[in-house]
């Protein structure tokens, strides 16, 4: 059974083995945290392609690994695997490198082996020896980017600083409502929040593209700004790889392709045209370009799309030895847990500020969420009892009555709802599958304040 995104597909089935390829692609945050909560409590085997860093921390408990052919085992998660392999790769280098220092002098002394036939029969021992050996192999070298961001010269303590900001454009509702908010020097602060609500907006704010309706924003003293688009852009798409580079900074071509190479970009792919490039390589000419010009406030949006895991990962170290100030969106969401230490949440146009890393501000935000809705139904059930309790007592037996109805409706709503789980149509449809649980969950809430209402009619009527 494949599972591939957005269609699930009999999930409800329960099968012994799942297998899903990529299933967190093209979906929202909200849902790949729905997915996540279901297959922690799947009772069966699941055997996941992905990857999302993240997810794979979530879910997963032994990791398989491919490579060149082979196929490794390693318990534990995601980030686990990854200390292991490197782990792994450190000892192989180091039992390949006193191999090698071994076959040298043993070579050396068997070459430089007196002409005595007792020297010469022991140098032929030590050579049978050396023919004996299991020889280590040497390390496969993968290829990976190398640079750092190159810092101009620290800014004053305050980076970004907006009060009371504003902005809508013409007719549309506000995408960001009156609000204030603070960068400081050397804080790596990422920029969440769903689809569509307005990010890549406030970013453009920041770099003075465009200006708010009201309130106001500014930068700070000696604050030298660079900016990674989420639309990649170049001088020409006709342009090499070389000739981009040498267009952005003066250099020699020497100096241009040692440059390049460190972004993977050797031999003959400097003369490739802009237009051939995949998104990952355009991705790679893009930071290649950006780590030709110092700078102590970096902005990112979307720097991860199109990146592979190790490319992702040279990024990340690359950012955290930064000196200066970072500000970012991502959907990646291991990128942000390992990076930001501070939250900006855009959402409904009111943005919040989360004085911590990623991990905390999911915790947080799970927090508001429970506290809001327990105070809507806390207020909404004051709100009909209060009413109830103002009512005649001859209309408290109809009360009653509609409420004893519109409970049954419900139930029966909801028995429904749980039949239809087991059709298998519904588990073609992952928007529906959402959509039906959370309805679900409606219905329980509702029932117990309805619950709660009548028992308060029937005291009342006593």
């Amino acid at each position: 059974l494949v599972l591939s995104p957005p269609v699930a597909r009999r999930l409800l089935e329960r099968p012994t083995l799942l297998i899903l390829d990529e299933p967190t692609n093209h979906l929202d945050a909200v849902t790949i945290q729905w997915l996540e909560s279901f297959l922690k409590t799947y009772p069966h085997s699941i055997l996941v392609v992905s990857h999302d860093r993240y997810f794979l921390d979530e879910i997963v408990e032994k990791v398989l690994f491919l490579d060149s052919g082979k196929l490794q085992t390693y318990r534990g998660n995601y980030s686990q695997f990854r200390e292991q392999l490197k782990e792994e790769e450190e000892a192989l280098k180091k039992a390949y490198m006193k191999q090698q220092a071994y076959i040298k002098k043993e070579k050396d002394l068997i070459d430089n082996a007196k002409e005595t036939e007792k020297a010469q029969r022991f140098a032929k021992s030590r050579e049978k020896r050396l023919q004996q050996i299991e020889i280590v192999k040497r390390p496969r070298r993968q290829e990976q980017m190398h640079f750092q961001f190159p810092f101009s010269s620290r800014s004053g303590n305050i980076v970004v600083k907006a009060e009371e900001l504003a902005f809508s454009y013409a007719a549309e509702k506000p995408l960001i409502r009156s609000t204030d908010f603070l960068i400081n020097y050397g804080d790596k602060v990422a920029l969440v929040g769903p689809n569509g609500s307005g990010k890549t907006t406030l970013l453009r704010l920041i770099l003075g593209e465009l200006k708010p309706n009201d309130g106001y924003m500014r930068l700070g003293a000696s604050v030298d700004l660079r900016y990674f688009p989420q639309t990649r852009s170049f001088y020409s798409e006709t342009n090499t790889v070389l000739q981009e580079v040498l267009d952005h900074k003066h250099m020699t071509l020497g100096e241009a392709r040692d440059h390049l190479a460190l972004f993977l970009f050797k031999d003959d792919a400097v003369f490739k045209q802009v237009k051939d490039l995949s998104g990952g390589e355009k991705s790679r000419l893009v930071l290649a370009k950006l780590a030709l010009s110092e700078g102590n406030f970096f902005i990112f949006d979307e720097p991860t799309n199109h990146l592979d895991i190790d490319s992702l990962e040279t990024l990340e170290e690359a950012l955290l030895d930064f000196q200066g100030t970072v500000l970012f969106v991502s959907h990646d969401r291991y990128f942000v847990s390992k990076l930001a230490k501070k939250i900006l949440h855009l959402e409904d146009g009111n943005l919040t500020y989360y004085p911590f890393g990623y991990q905390q501000y999911v915790r947080e935000r799970d927090r508001e969420r429970n506290i809001s809705s327990q105070q809507n139904k806390e207020i909404d059930l004051h709100l009909k009892t209060n009413k109830m309790k103002r009512e005649r007592p001859r209309k408290i037996v109809k009360k009653k009555e509609e409420l004893l109805k519109y409970i049954g409706e419900l139930e029966e709503e909801k028995e429904d709802i749980e039949v239809s789980f087991t059709k298998g149509e519904v588990a073609f449809d992952w928007e529906k599958l959402s959509k039906m649980q959370k309805r679900i969950k409606s219905i329980d809430d509702e029932l117990i304040t309805l619950y709660e209402a009548w028992l308060e009619l029937e005291e009342g009527e006593e």
